[in-house]
């Protein structure tokens, strides 16, 4: 199957026939990853095989590439993160399943036979954001030379630690 992927995927019919589902889901739309980004434009290339391994385990494996626009918490200006991830789910029907699941697979409980591709889609994105978005330091645009000159205002170290040295002055400024 390509082209338009489908909202909703019937776990049971697909993973028995060893589907493969390719196609493009637009970023729009998934309100949760919405939160963490600049503007929600843009596609998420998704191949997904559904299927049922030799230990019984029906299993969804695939690949995400996308490019997400974020914004910098550095500089706080546009950042284009670009994924690429690859993900291998357990699929589950209770979490009583959790203990025989192979370690290859991250396990991922179904609420039902029948789910939304969107939501798992989602759910990788989310897990694959960085905690703190930043350009890397040679392509920030927080002036480097700034930076650099607040480092060298800084007082020299001179080894002994003087906690209230600035407290005199505090107290000079301050009426009785």
């Amino acid at each position: 199957m390509s082209g338009r992927l489908p909202e909703t995927v019937h776990w049971d019919r697909l993973t028995e026939g060893g589907e493969i589902l390719r196609g493009a889901m637009a970023l729009r739309g998934m309100a949760r990853l919405a939160g963490c980004l600049l503007d929600d434009e843009g596609d998420v290339d998704v191949e997904l095989e559904l299927g049922v391994d030799a230990q019984k385990v029906r299993y969804l494996r695939g690949h995400l590439r996308t490019t997400l626009n974020l914004v910098c918490q550095r500089c706080l200006q546009p950042l284009p993160y670009p994924l690429d991830i690859d993900i291998c789910l357990g699929l589950l029907v209770s979490e009583d399943q959790m203990e025989r699941l192979p370690e290859v697979y991250d396990p991922y409980v179904l609420d039902h036979r029948k789910a939304e591709l969107r939501t798992i889609v989602e759910d990788e994105l989310m897990l694959a954001l960085p905690l703190i978005p930043t350009h890397d330091a040679a392509h920030c645009a927080i002036d480097a030379a700034y930076v650099a000159t607040e480092v060298e205002a800084q007082p020299k170290d001179s080894g002994t630690r003087q906690p209230f040295a600035g407290l005199g002055a505090l107290m000079k400024g301050k009426p009785g």
